[in-house]
């Protein structure tokens, strides 16, 4: 049976490779959608025979043989047509015979496939990196150095901008590989972020090969020279998956502390936030939640918005203590367990703590204070003052007691208390009838909503 390739990854996802009408080798490309590639102005106009820095359109009828060299299909001819092309007057040609034109815009042009690439080709993601400077990261590109029949992949470093809108990178010490004519287009990817962060388009190599240096179009740059170009936004900080694994971790533990408190018992009773006292676990439970569950799905709904045009289980982030090759193999698993634990389990638990809450349970206020009268002690709590804690009159979840006889009443100075007599024992926290509960019932309502815009993000449609 023959085998199917699977789409390639990481580094290797839309290399595609330029041609002229005789099949000579002319740059790199990289492939953004299934019929869109993206590569240099220069290599679009010496595959068609013209000057490096030519503005005139091509012919309608002009065409460019496309290439996808990694895949099985590597000998398979794609046409295709220049849509989109950015050129200037004042390039400058380097010792190397490359060309560098004056700002990014002037050395984009993108092409249009006359039928979809091969899916095995993959599409490669493009970004804009904001939120984390790049200094010295390592980057790889990969490419054929003028007619060689084999391509080879290259790293460097990135430096920082050259002029406006070009970004310049080092190569290492000879022998190893680096960026040669024949790479303008290349993909240039990013080691640490693992998405493309710009393209290939000059170099600059003396004659005596002590210099080593390349440039490239910044991501930012793509984006603002072709609005066809498919391009994701990273805005989040790169501590971004510590942050989330401490907050989600510790979340679910309290939650799930509690939760089992609730049912009759917790190995870990002392770090909860009401003791071992099943009512008030569920009321402390139902705090945790409306309070970490908005704050957790928001922060799922910003990885799945940043990562938009990646696979949806890369829009689910990540441990930071787990983040192997070992594990990316079985991401998509790790991702739906991930997604599995913090919505299944938390929503149940906090309509388990809310109708613990509702159906158990009293709300007590100081009868002296509101002027009442108790005559039936079971409705207080034990306690030697005469200021006992009661069930009072009107003392609701959703209603206050009447104030009688001139008291003083109150509501801010802790005149009102939740909880329940346990083994004569006064077992009551703070509570606010009214706001208190209708603030923790919108909070629920905005996690769900959170986490339902979240899961719209994290499986809507995006370039896999």
């Amino acid at each position: 049976m023959k085998r199917v390739q699977l789409p390639l990854e990481g580094r290797n996802r839309g290399v595609a490779r330029i041609h002229a009408s005789n099949f000579e080798h002319r740059g790199m490309g990289i492939l953004v959608s299934p019929r869109l590639v993206v590569t240099c102005a220069h290599v679009v106009n010496y595959a068609l025979d013209r000057n490096a820095d030519a503005q005139y359109p091509p012919p309608e009828s002009a065409r460019v043989v496309v290439t996808f060299p990694l895949t099985r299909q590597a000998t398979r001819r794609f046409q295709a047509r220049e849509v989109d092309i950015r050129t200037k007057n004042n390039a400058v040609a380097l010792a190397s015979g490359e060309v560098i034109f004056d700002s990014a815009a002037a050395d984009i042009a993108v092409l249009e496939l006359d039928e979809d690439a091969p899916g095995a080709a993959g599409v490669a993601i493009i970004a804009d990196i904001q939120n984390a400077p790049l200094d010295d990261d390592a980057l790889s590109s990969y490419g054929f150095a003028g007619q060689l029949q084999f391509g080879h992949h290259v790293h460097s470093r990135f430096m920082g901008p050259a002029i406006s809108g070009i970004t310049q990178m080092n190569g290492g010490t000879p022998p190893a590989a680096f960026i040669e004519r024949g790479y303008s287009g290349a993909a240039v990817w990013s080691l640490q972020h693992e998405v493309v962060i710009g393209m290939v388009n000059a170099r600059l190599v003396d004659e005596s090969g002590g210099s080593r240096i390349a440039y490239m179009i910044p991501a930012f740059a793509l984006k603002e020279a072709s609005s066809q170009l498919p391009t994701e936004v990273h805005t989040i900080p790169r501590d971004f998956e510590l942050i989330w694994t401490t907050l989600s971790i510790g979340w679910l533990l309290l939650l799930l502390n509690h939760f089992l408190i609730t049912q009759g018992g917790s190995p870990a009773p002392d770090l909860s936030l009401s003791g071992d006292h099943p009512q008030l676990a569920a009321f402390a439970g139902m705090h945790l939640f409306a309070f970490g569950a908005p704050v957790l799905y928001w922060m799922l709904r910003v990885q799945a918005k940043t990562r938009s045009l990646h696979d949806w289980s890369w829009r689910v982030p990540g441990f930071a203590f787990v983040r192997t090759r070992t594990v990316n193999r079985y991401r998509t698993a790790l991702s739906a367990l991930v997604l599995i634990i913090l919505s299944v389990f938390p929503l149940y638990a906090q309509g388990h703590f809310l109708r613990k809450f509702h159906e158990q349970g009293a709300v007590f206020a100081y009868a002296r204070d509101f002027g009442h009268v108790v005559t039936d002690k079971s409705k207080c709590l034990p306690g030697a003052d005469d200021n006992k804690l009661c069930a009072l009159d009107g003392a609701g979840r959703y209603s206050l007691a009447p104030v009688r006889n001139g008291a003083e009443g109150g509501y801010w100075n802790n005149r009102y208390r939740y909880g329940e007599d346990r083994n004569g024992s006064r077992d009551t926290v703070t509570f606010f009838p009214i706001l208190q509960p209708i603030i923790l019932e919108v909070l629920t309502l905005l996690a769900l909503l959170l986490l339902v815009s979240a899961l719209n993000r994290v499986f809507g449609r995006g370039i896999s």
